[in-house]
């Protein structure tokens, strides 16, 4: 593992911290194919599901691109953040939280959601359940010929065709959590205490909208019995599903498995997603439970290795969630079952986090920045995204022809691969949070505002952050070739090699040669060496760096 190279600037008083990071790749974001099934979740066995359209090969799907954590909540504060939450249900009438469900005589979630029942104390969140009635407005409900010429949501027709009021009882209170803020494919995580009153529907899930979005919504999990006569240890079986209706006035699809093996709810464990073009995986405590692949397009035509002939859609069993889809984070719990369990009852969640890829290939101009105008500067085709985290190979931030201003408790966050630039025009004014780091493409990026005594300044001339000293070994995996990329601050005798994981050397590439400063670029064949994992050493300024490379040829 190399040593991580930091270099600070301080701005007096607002806190802008730029830090040049270089990591070696890291095990987990460096493995080439999914984990074998194998392996088995602790105490259990056959736990896993790994689902394919056509028959063949699993393929190698994995982008490879490093993390940025771009959200967290540790619930350390003595309320719910507001700016960040809603403490109401996401179906409500026109923005509405004060509305719940219930699906006519037959009970969905026979709860009403209350503020009132969401909490915070030593750094956990409580969702409250309790047995306290309340006579409330479900839906405005439609009209019985829209239902029937199919011009409104099905949904709202199967309340409407039980011919009961709107205003209904419902006999449980509960708490429930909604982002506030939307956001794209990436890796979503909780780690929560599961409640263990089995008559509930506790749950952690991704949703992008109702009716007109297409009904798409991941569950990372639902923990309920199929029927009140269930037993409590199909209570204890999560439920992992993807929910998407392909095209508006069709039924909701949904690809849905039971986990095979019971959690207990005495303990904390961590639920997890990782969501982008070529995949789908859940986890369970790190462990991958489910993999799902989109191997075929909407046209039934099989898709290439690497989904390198993505088609406008693509399909698993229904299509696989869009990358560009921005979805809320929703945690809460309803009750399935009535006159069943003890109450009052919490579920408890110790943090929410979401990670987003980083874009390793592409240039971002950042222009007239605001951080309240969403999904500035990116690809995505929702305005929905977090503004204040930007990737890239390359960031520029500002030119002659515009600025960006970084105000008093603004955040603003950079993550590049090669290299960031800021130009003249760019400010970050007291009381703001800047921050910039260069890592390379396959690590795990994470910002720490620090106490540090910092310094306010404007850039009026033109700058860039470069490495101190950074390499790269990419594509990874290889297939046939890799191209080295390394750049140094000063001339020195460099030697790279390869080594088998026995530690053979089994090629070199610089032998002791001196390498003068700047950047260094080197194509390195791979056709010789058999597919598996290599480390690819570096010996530069009596210092070791080394970069683990997967050979796929």
């Amino acid at each position: 593992m190399g040593t991580n190279q930091r270099k600070i600037y301080r701005l007096v008083k607002s806190l802008i911290i730029v830090t040049i990071v270089a990591f070696a790749v890291a095990d987990s974001m460096a493995q080439c194919t999914p984990n074998p099934l194998t392996q088995t979740y602790p105490g259990c066995s056959n736990c896993y599901s790994k689902e394919f359209i056509l028959s063949g090969s699993t393929p190698n799907c994995e982008s490879y691109n490093g993390y940025t954590l771009v959200f967290e909540d540790n619930f350390n504060d003595t309320h719910i953040d507001a700016s960040r939450w809603h403490t109401c249900y996401p179906y409500g009438q026109n923005g509405s939280c004060m509305y719940a469900t219930f699906d006519g005589n037959n009970v969905v979630e026979n709860a009403f959601y209350s503020a009132n029942n969401v909490s915070t104390s030593n750094g956990k969140l409580f969702l409250k359940i309790e047995n306290v009635a309340a006579y409330t407005l479900v839906k405005e409900l439609p009209d019985i010929g829209d239902c029937n010429n199919g011009t409104t949501d099905p949904y709202l027709c199967n309340l409407a065709i039980d011919n009961l009021p709107n205003y209904r009882q419902f006999n449980y209170r509960s708490g429930v959590i909604y982002s506030k803020q939307k956001y794209p494919s990436g890796k979503f995580e909780i780690r929560c205490k599961i409640p263990g009153n089995s008559a509930l529907w506790p749950s952690f899930w991704l949703w992008w909208g109702g009716w007109h979005d297409a009904y798409q919504e991941i569950d990372v999990f639902e923990f309920n019995k199929p029927n009140s006569n269930s037993s409590f240890s199909e209570y204890i079986k999560p439920q992992i599903s993807i929910h998407r209706n392909p095209y508006m006035n069709q039924h909701q699809e949904g690809s849905g498995i039971k986990y095979n093996c019971s959690l207990d709810t005495n303990s904390f464990h961590k639920y997890a997603v990782e969501w982008d073009k070529y995949m789908v995986v859940f986890y369970i405590d790190d462990i991958p439970v489910r993999y799902v692949y989109p191997l075929i397009t909407e046209l039934w035509q099989p898709v290439a290795e690497c989904n390198s002939q993505i088609a406008s859609a693509y399909y698993f069993r229904n299509r696989l969630m869009p990358v560009f889809t921005n979805m809320s984070i929703i945690a809460g719990s309803g009750v399935k079952h009535i006159n069943q369990g003890n109450y009052p009852v919490n579920y408890e969640i110790d943090y929410i986090k979401y990670w987003k890829k980083v874009d390793c290939s592409n240039v971002v101009n950042i222009c007239s920045w605001n951080p309240n105008i969403k999904g500035q500067g990116q690809t995505f085709s929702e305005n929905t995204e977090d503004p204040t985290v930007y990737t890239g190979r390359k960031i520029i931030v500002a030119n002659s022809a515009c600025s960006v201003t970084v105000n008093n408790k603004e955040n603003l966050h950079l993550v590049a691969t090669e290299r960031i630039e800021l130009k003249p025009g760019f400010t970050a004014k007291e009381g703001s949070f800047f921050e910039a780091k260069i890592s390379p493409c396959n690590t795990l990026v994470t910002f720490d505002k620090t106490d540090e005594t910092t310094y306010n300044k404007n850039v009026g001339e033109y700058n860039f952050i470069n490495h101190d000293f950074y390499w790269s070994c990419h594509p990874n995996p290889a297939t046939l070739f890799f191209n080295l990329t390394f750049n140094i601050p000063r001339s020195a005798y460099a030697k790279v090699y390869i080594t088998d994981i026995t530690g053979k050397m089994v090629k070199t590439i610089l032998e002791n040669d001196l390498a003068n400063i700047g950047e260094h670029n080197y194509t390195v064949s791979t056709e010789n060496l058999s597919n598996g994992t290599y480390f690819v050493n570096m010996l530069y300024d009596n210092k070791k760096e080394v970069q683990r490379v997967i050979v796929a040829n």
